[in-house]
């Protein structure tokens, strides 16, 4: 799955309501706030054990701790890619790209976790999204799949890329 999900805080209530009517609200039990935290609910169960995502995710989400924890539970953190303000022209929050994968059973993630800063994204961040030659998400990507293919043994030859031990990163509840 690969999406951008509206994140908006406003009309949450009533979808939550919606659930409820529809008999559906324990489905969507994490304690998220916004749309965005359903959106990354539905992503979740929608995946099958092993199926992979990446989600366009505002910061706040990622300040969740009930978010965070639900998603760490059910989910491979596999990558968190930043992505500078307006990469999304309507969008003035920070965003983040979160690459998770469908734990199969009960496993516990032992693999670590990909960290890239982008400051550019081929283009201005105006209205006009003019093309620019700065562009870092070639080289994430790349990096990102040299990760992939060896997580435990990856070594970053980039300033803009890290890898956090899952010891580390589990143990964050922001």
């Amino acid at each position: 799955i690969l999406t951008n999900p509206p994140y908006v805080t406003s009309g949450s209530g009533s979808l939550k309501n919606a659930l409820v009517d529809a008999g559906v609200s324990e489905e969507y039990s994490a304690s998220g706030r916004g749309t965005e935290s359903l959106a990354l609910q539905w992503v979740v169960k929608s995946l099958k054990p092993g199926g992979q995502a990446f989600v366009v995710v505002p910061d706040g989400l990622l300040n969740q701790e009930g978010m965070l924890a639900y998603t760490k539970d059910r989910c491979i953190i596999r990558g968190v890619v930043s992505l500078p303000v307006r990469t999304f022209y309507s969008t003035p929050k920070k965003t983040y790209i979160l690459a998770i994968e469908r734990k199969e059973d009960a496993i516990e993630q032992t693999d670590p976790v990909f960290f890239y800063l982008a400051s550019e994204v081929g283009e201005t961040r105006d209205a006009n999204r003019w093309s620019i030659e700065p562009n870092d998400l070639p080289e994430m990507a790349g990096l990102f799949n040299q990760f992939a293919a060896t997580p435990t043994t990856f070594k970053s030859p980039s300033k803009r890329c890290k890898v956090v031990k899952w010891d580390v990163f589990g143990a964050y509840k922001h």
